[in-house]
């Protein structure tokens, strides 16, 4: 069924034509292969995955396999599909977080403004990744089903936890790394004392900073840097998930961590080359653009990750994604 008031193109299933990375329930049938829902997840009582569809989505249930382009794709077409709800609650988010930061400037409120910033950026965090769940089973998602049976005690803590284990992993690696202890050795040798001798205000004085700074030996500061974020690329699949298990209600706070560190562990090659490509379109979107269009390709992502939890977990997904 084709929507004539859709400005972002036809759905998937019109016609012959299908986005890369999907197909139609037809071709499945045609190849012979079934499919049945999955059954209710044996989850912490009162925990149910979300079960929104469109009354002419099919859904099925996933054979585990995850596919890291036609996620993204997936998420690209389920992004602009529904585009003013996603960009809506974007907007909110950025604006709201602009409107606390401005309106308290004394030294005080800027603590407290920064306290109640990072608040509101950890709700609105839990909304949208909600919607990326819910956007699995919906192509038109309401702006109003945002923030509707959002688990936001077990999103936090799962989140929480996940970025502590993380945190710890990697600060961890980066000061025993060789490069990184060779600079803070350097560092600790300068002569800091010949600074004694100049005003705060003296020009000579920054100078003399940057003399000192300039033998330090910032290559390999560098590289330990570098090997930080690759260890963050590395380890996101083991714990990016997380939070999607508990968004999904499909389990609690035990539950989330064990079934996405495990699902993770069983789909680690697949899942990285997702966590990769979505990585590099970030970049480039983001150097080119100068960061103006990441909120198009943060919303895109965030379902695309849904999609690839709800693979890797044998969950609901519709029937025209390939697997």
């Amino acid at each position: 069924m084709t929507n004539s008031n859709d400005p972002f193109g036809q759905s998937p299933l019109d016609g012959d034509r299908t986005p890369e990375g999907f197909d139609t329930p037809g071709d499945r049938s045609a190849s012979g292969a079934s499919y049945q829902l999955y059954p209710q997840f044996e989850g912490e009582p009162g925990y149910q995955p979300f079960t929104y569809t469109e009354p002419d989505e099919e859904m099925v249930q996933s054979n585990g396999q995850v596919t890291p382009v036609g996620a993204i794709g997936f998420g690209f077409s389920r992004f602009f599909k529904n585009f003013l709800p996603w960009i809506g609650w974007m907007l909110i988010t950025f604006a709201v977080s602009f409107a606390v930061s401005v309106a308290i400037r004394t030294p005080t409120g800027q603590l407290i403004g920064g306290s109640i910033s990072g608040i509101l950026s950890v709700v609105f965090a839990c909304i949208l990744l909600t919607g990326a769940v819910k956007s699995v089973d919906r192509v038109k998602l309401p702006f109003g089903e945002f923030p509707k049976d959002v688990a936001w005690l077990q999103i936090i803590v799962v989140s929480i936890i996940s970025g502590l284990i993380g945190t710890f992993i990697s600060v961890g690696i980066f000061f025993l790394l060789p490069t990184t202890r060779g600079f803070l050795n350097k560092l600790i040798t300068l002569d800091w004392d010949s600074l004694d001798g100049y005003a705060p205000d003296d020009p000579a004085a920054a100078s003399k900073v940057f003399e000192l700074l300039g033998q330090l030996p910032w290559g390999g500061f560098g590289l330990s840097i570098i090997v930080v974020v690759i260890i963050g690329v590395l380890l996101a699949p083991l714990l990016e998930y997380w939070t999607y298990y508990a968004a999904d209600r499909r389990a609690g706070i035990g539950g989330s961590i064990s079934g996405g560190f495990n699902d993770g562990l069983k789909n680690y090659a697949n899942v990285l080359g997702f966590e990769i490509v979505a990585g590099l379109i970030t970049l480039v979107i983001g150097a080119v653009s100068f960061g103006i269009l990441l909120p198009l390709v943060q919303g895109p992502v965030m379902i695309g990750r849904a999609l690839v939890y709800r693979q890797m977990s044998k969950g609901n997904i519709p029937a025209t994604v390939v697997q």
